[in-house]
């Protein structure tokens, strides 16, 4: 479930309103408008400057004037710092918007996930070997040579979990290690 709450829903509304191109039905006390979307959304991803959100048929819809490709369909979608990147439904990756740090260019091949942090991005490929690319500036395209189920990816770091179960993050300022585990009561 999508908590949002604040800036992040008014930012929602705001798409869907831009990717139904339609405007705003009503307002209410607040102000926020209140959308009728022509389409079904099934997943939002918020970034540092934009909000992408995955409707019924595939297709991507994004604000900050981030312009997901007209044809491509996906099957998810994540957001970093002023680009999108999305699985297509052939499992290759597919990414729009900035690309200052080269993170717009994903590797070619299938994947089975795809997470965005703010200059980079990292696909995790049905092997489970991890490929990430842009901006290198923190050693975020280091990557540990193991086999990974499912990866996530933060500003500076990323992290994935292992075929055994353990967290490993690298990249990041200080070089993020293992996530700490909570005390027991």
């Amino acid at each position: 479930m999508v908590d949002l709450r604040g800036r992040d829903c008014f930012i929602l509304f705001m798409l869907l309103a831009g990717c139904d191109g339609g405007s705003p039905t009503k307002s209410d006390a607040a102000g926020d408008a209140a959308i009728a979307p022509r389409s079904i959304y099934v997943r939002v991803d918020v970034g540092n400057d934009a909000t992408c959100a995955l409707g019924l048929d595939g297709m991507a819809c994004c604000t900050n004037q981030l312009a997901p490709p007209p044809a491509k369909r996906f099957t998810t979608i994540t957001v970093g710092e002023l680009f999108g990147c999305g699985l297509t439904t052939e499992r290759t990756i597919s990414c729009w918007g900035a690309n200052d740090g080269g993170h717009a260019n994903p590797p070619a091949g299938t994947f089975s996930q795809v997470k965005a942090g703010d200059g980079f991005a990292c696909g995790l490929r049905a092997n489970g070997s991890v490929q990430c690319w842009g901006d290198s500036k923190y050693r975020v395209l280091d990557v540990p040579a193991e086999s990974f189920e499912e990866i996530g990816a933060g500003a500076y770091h990323a992290c994935a979990i292992t075929a055994a179960g353990d967290v490993k993050c690298w990249g990041g300022v200080n070089a993020f290690g293992a996530p700490q585990r909570g005390t027991e009561a």
